[in-house]
């Protein structure tokens, strides 16, 4: 797990104040004066027990919920590995999906939306196979496939080598275009089915922000492809 604001996780040192102040008021507590029968009555068998436990909840409750906020103010996050880097022991076919569109630009703590992409990418070209062919679609428009080269049906591509593809993903930009994953989506298909190898995984990675999610291929189009969504999308705080 890790957190957007790490910093804020020093409010969780807040936590401790309901147990410094239940401390405190039970070291003065005031005294009460009560008639004989209430006297009776709380002294009964079992009552004290009872009544401690009903103060060490409400303890309990105060000091998680203050222990919640700091951590929700925090705002942490889970990062999940592709399934395709930590999977794959054999040679496969790889397509990268990559967003570079223009809201991919949007940064949180410093760090650009498409950086924390291209992390992800590069994650999951490290789990791969040196054997492997990898090819990289670029979503914007208009939509490009690397290694260049025309791609039809019987006429295969070249690719990348994983490390070739990790290059080449590191030394891309963000445009200032728009997003058509579906047509991504189709140009990667189209370059995994000019591969040789029975493996075939897509990895697409966007904030899913921008439109171009409309047409999106069909499960047939799709038939015998792995395919992972990684979304990189903007938390709170995030800005141009």
């Amino acid at each position: 797990m890790s957190f957007d604001s790490p910093f804020m996780l020093i409010a969780l040192a807040a936590a401790a104040l309901p147990l410094l102040i239940h401390l405190y008021l039970r070291r003065r507590a005031p005294e009460v004066l009560m008639d004989a029968v209430m006297c009776l009555v709380l002294s009964g068998p079992g009552t004290r027990v009872r009544l401690r436990l009903v103060h060490a909840a409400l303890l309990a409750t105060r000091v998680a919920v203050v222990a919640m906020m700091a951590l929700l103010f925090a705002m942490p996050y889970v990062k999940i590995e592709s399934e395709a880097a930590v999977q794959a022991t054999h040679p496969v076919a790889f397509a990268v999906v990559l967003d570079d569109s223009m809201s991919m630009r949007l940064t949180s703590d410093g760090k650009s939306l498409f950086l924390r992409a291209k992390s992800h990418v590069n994650d999951a070209l490290a789990g791969l196979p040196a054997e492997s062919e990898v090819f990289v679609v670029l979503a914007s428009r208009p939509v490009r496939v690397y290694p260049t080269g025309t791609l039809t049906p019987d006429r295969p591509s070249t690719s990348f080598t994983p490390e070739e593809a990790s290059r080449f993903v590191m030394t891309r930009e963000c445009s200032r275009k728009a997003t058509d994953l579906a047509a991504a989506l189709r140009a990667a298909v189209l370059a995994l089915r000019s591969s040789q190898l029975r493996d075939r995984r897509v990895l697409v990675v966007s904030d899913f922000l921008d439109h171009g999610l409309n047409n999106l291929p069909s499960a047939v189009e799709l038939a015998g492809l792995k395919v992972t969504a990684v979304d990189v999308g903007p938390r709170a705080g995030s800005r141009n």
